[in-house]
């Protein structure tokens, strides 16, 4: 029960993160293309454009779609010498890497908390031609996306572990533990 709950939670969360990543990606293309237009047709350019898509939409981008990359199960592996294993050591050994990647991007989300958080007091911002950008506000960006990945991963090891098929939704989960 109480894993359903988390688990429902954790995935609102990622599909949460992954909508601002989306909306980044096109607020990032909306933007330089308009910039590329109004230099081109106009002569006119658009201030802080390479700094507002390197310091907002990438890092967006990036980070708050490590967890979903996760849940999805989608990272890259080379499997050439595991897919040799019995299908129970496989899924084993796969847990327990889930189980590092978590411990791995808890310590960097810590971390990069920590980062946002003295940002986010002493007010850092970058100094553009002729406006100051805030930039504390994407240093949470890290944290928030570290961590989601980091319980991903740690939903993720707990399957494997136990042998629950990977990606399994909430409602699957409630449907297969009945069934």
């Amino acid at each position: 029960m109480m894993y359903r709950v988390f688990r429902r939670a954790l995935d609102a969360a990622i599909s949460a993160a992954m909508a601002v990543a989306e909306i980044a990606m096109a607020l990032m293309m909306l933007h330089v293309v308009l910039q590329i237009a109004m230099r081109g047709i106009f002569r006119i350019s658009i201030d802080s454009v390479p700094e507002i898509v390197a310091f907002y939409y990438m890092a967006g981008m990036i980070f708050l779609s490590f967890a979903y990359v996760t849940r999805e199960d989608g990272h890259i592996s080379a499997s050439l010498f595991t897919d040799m294993l019995p299908r129970r050591a496989n899924e084993l050994l796969q847990g327990l890497i889930f189980v590092v990647l978590a411990i791995g991007m808890g310590l960097f989300a810590w971390e990069t908390l920590h980062e946002a958080i003295r940002m986010t007091r002493i007010g850092e911002f970058h100094q553009g031609a002729s406006i100051n950008l805030p930039k504390w506000p994407t240093r949470w960006f890290a944290p928030i996306g570290c961590g989601l990945m980091a319980l991903s991963a740690l939903v993720l090891a707990l399957d494997k572990i136990v042998g629950r098929p990977v990606g399994m939704t909430p409602s699957a989960v409630t449907h297969a533990a009945k069934g």
